[in-house]
Parts: C-alpha cells; structure tokens; sequence
C-alpha cells in the first residue's frame, strides 16, 4: 500500500478523487440543508408559482395582459417584447452602421472627421 502512495500520479488521483468528493459532499449537505429550513419555514419550492396571478399591469406589451394573468404569462410577454425590441434594435444599428461606414472609410478628411464625432 505504502509503495502505490510513493507514486505521483498515484497520490494526485487519490487528490483529485478527495476533491470531488468533498465538492460533491458540499453540494449535498446544502440541498439537504435548504429542503429541510424550506419545510420548516412552510415555503414551497417548484414553479407552482407560474399559474398564480401576478396582479402587475405592463405599461407597453405587444400581447394582451391584464393583472389577472398568471405569471408564466409575463415571462411570454417579456419573451416577445424582448425579441421585437431586439429586432428594432438590429435594423436601426444596421441602418446607422450603413451611413456611418462609407464616410469613416472615405479617402476625404472632412467625411472622416463628421463620421467619427
């Protein structure tokens, strides 16, 4: 037993087996932890919540909502309202990038100095 210990490579993975163990023990002990302060303080955990009414108004949304809608609800709203945003965003800095690139690329000074400020 003493002689496999005198080898390096023997003793870094006996290492790095300990190492993931104790992580791994870590990991466990925490979620063990967190279940059970859960069932004490009577918290529920899952995504029940996602069919529970939220009770917001939105200020701009492209589906219809109102305050009575569930919460998995909103996450769709935010989804498409993120994705219109996004796709406003991509066409105004294409059309920017299109009128600001020939002048930066220009052999005159003048169009030069204008694109850069």
């Amino acid at each position: 037993m003493f002689t496999l210990l005198r080898s390096q490579a023997v003793r870094n993975t006996l290492l790095q087996i300990l190492f993931v163990g104790a992580i791994g023990f870590v990991i466990i002990a925490g979620g063990l932890n967190a279940q059970q302060t859960l069932r004490e303080n009577h918290i529920s955990s899952g995504f029940d919540f996602l069919w529970k009414s939220t009770g917001w108004n939105l200020n701009f949304s492209l589906l219809p909502s109102s305050s009575t809608d569930p919460y998995w609800w909103f996450f769709v709203i935010g989804l498409i309202n993120t994705l219109f945003l996004g796709t406003i965003g991509l066409a105004l800095a294409t059309i920017v990038g299109g009128l600001i690139g020939p002048p930066r690329t220009s052999p005159n000074a003048l169009l030069k100095l204008l694109a850069r400020a």
